[in-house]
């Protein structure tokens, strides 16, 4: 390798490194959850919400990325996870309540957190349906 090269690798790697150690993490706690209410159908479920985290700790734009119920397989005659939209309106709402400490950097500065995840567990019969969420692999 010529010395232009290997001054042009080292440049290279040493700007790589340094907008690399540049990064800064935003980080905050969740402070406040709010218990989302049932549905009035009589069913297990689960759901996902993903949200943003403004600057003072609010909850933007929620959304419900998976919603499942615990359904019998007629095929099987086994019982198992499948998609359906019961639970999205309830946990949209109770979703709103989430509340988060002010997000802030590794210096300190303010931020905002994106897309961080909420899960909702909907237990009708918590005598023979927990075994299902204990089991679950996703």
């Amino acid at each position: 390798m010529t010395s232009k090269q290997l001054l042009s690798l080292f440049l290279i790697a040493f700007i790589s490194i340094n907008l690399y150690s540049n990064e800064q993490v935003c980080a905050a706690k969740k402070i406040q959850t709010m218990k989302a209410s049932f549905p009035a159908a009589k069913i297990s479920g689960y759901s996902v919400v993903v949200f943003d985290v403004d600057m003072n700790g609010n909850i933007k734009k929620p959304k419900v990325i998976v919603s499942k119920c615990l359904l019998k397989n007629k095929k099987t005659n086994s019982r198992e996870f499948q998609d359906c939209g019961i639970f999205k309106y309830e946990s949209i709402n109770a979703a709103k309540f989430i509340k988060y400490s002010k997000p802030a950097d590794s210096n300190g500065m303010p931020c905002e957190l994106k897309n961080q995840k909420h899960e909702y567990t909907f237990l009708y019969d918590r005598e023979n349906d927990l075994k299902f969420f204990e089991e679950r692999s996703d």
